[in-house]
């Protein structure tokens, strides 16, 4: 995948160029920067995807956890870090929070839009 900061220039009208060059200067931009906008874009809604799917893993790995829940002290011993109840239930917590505060963005974005 591309990197997200490799954004290009806006090229600059010198004195040697003429109008067709500028022109043509300016078209290369527009056509780089529109490829760099729909690049993240993808990147976005893949890192998205991926949150969204890991959010669910969590989820249903809480879930059928609690149905044959070990004590706390086997938790505490646990050696595996991933396999801990309490790490799985704080980041499905976090996860949620990420959704309802980039909800809460959008719904204001639309708010604007439409002149609420």
């Amino acid at each position: 995948m591309p990197k997200e900061n490799n954004k290009t220039k806006k090229p600059e009208r010198k004195e040697s160029d003429s109008e067709q060059g500028y022109e043509d200067k300016l078209r290369e931009y527009n056509t780089k920067y529109t490829i760099y906008i729909k690049n993240k874009e993808h990147n976005l809604k893949c890192k998205y995807e991926n949150m969204f799917n890991q959010r669910n893993r969590l989820a249903h790995n809480t879930l059928s956890y609690q149905q044959n829940l070990p004590t706390l002290t086997k938790l505490v011993n646990e050696t595996q870090e991933s396999r801990n109840y309490f790490i799985w239930f704080g980041l499905l917590t976090l996860i949620d929070n990420i959704f309802i505060e980039l909800y809460r963005h959008y719904q204001e974005g639309l708010e604007e839009e439409l002149n609420y």
